[in-house]
């Protein structure tokens, strides 16, 4: 069984029916099945021994199906706004997963076992009930994006500073101007600025007051920390420290 480059799978058909998928004389190595209003994955989809993209999102499908951890070669799995509360331990079975959408979900938990995953660059986790987050996040030495947004987070863990491919980290809080703002994070961790590679963050709408120390171990790229308690001194360092990033503070002058 070979595991398709990225360029190779972004290139590859994408089915988006399983009666379309099972019957194809091809191998099957993208399904969508997203937008269906399916209540638990049709029969048949462990034939697809070869899947190695599934998209099931905007489903109902409540709990996670367990049929998806027979497709041992999945790289990508993207299930948000599905309804699902939780996330099971077996799920380091996929043992190559490395993008890995659960955005929308209501999850207030995540499995230990999650984080042994280590193919994983892409975890998107927005917009669910999660108030901590595990030191195991740690030893995710590949993730490349880490979304974290719109969750009910109080800190994040020290241990995200070892993430040392991480080019983009969202943990902003839900700003919406018909409602009221729901901010997370009371501070960011010192090890932030551990993250040689962090070239996107988003903390808008936090109650961070100060930013970490060493700002200039970053060569950031993009910073949203509007809707912050930052003061303007903050701020003012921000901007002293990282002269070529583009800081977006539209409460500050």
């Amino acid at each position: 069984m070979k595991l398709l480059t990225k360029n190779e799978l972004i290139q590859a058909e994408v089915y988006t029916s399983i009666e379309e998928a099972l019957n194809s004389s091809e191998p099957v190595y993208k399904l969508s099945l997203a937008g269906e209003g399916l209540e638990s994955l049709p029969e048949g989809i462990t034939e697809l021994t070869q899947l190695q993209q599934l998209s099931i999102g905007d489903n109902a499908l409540k709990t996670f199906p367990m049929e998806v951890l027979k497709l041992e070669y999945l790289q990508e799995l993207n299930m948000p706004y599905s309804g699902i509360r939780h996330i099971p331990k077996e799920i380091n079975q996929l043992k190559h997963l490395k993008q890995f959408s659960l955005r929308g979900n209501g999850l207030s938990e995540l499995p230990d076992e999650l984080f042994s995953m280590t193919s994983l660059t892409f975890l998107h986790l927005a917009d669910n009930q999660l108030e901590s987050l595990s030191p195991l996040i740690g030893q995710l030495k590949q993730l490349d994006v880490l979304d974290l947004a719109q969750n009910k987070l109080k800190e994040l863990p020290e241990e995200i500073g070892q993430l040392e491919n991480l080019t983009r980290l969202y943990v902003k809080g839900l700003s919406n101007p018909r409602q009221k703002t729901i901010k997370q994070l009371d501070a960011l961790p010192e090890s932030l600025t551990q993250l040689k590679k962090l070239r996107v963050l988003d903390a808008s709408a936090t109650n961070i007051t100060r930013l970490p120390k060493n700002l200039e171990a970053w060569e950031l790229e993009r910073i949203d920390i509007s809707e912050t308690s930052l003061t303007e001194d903050e701020v003012k360092r921000l901007k002293n420290a990282q002269p070529n990033a583009k800081i977006i503070a539209y409460d500050i002058e």
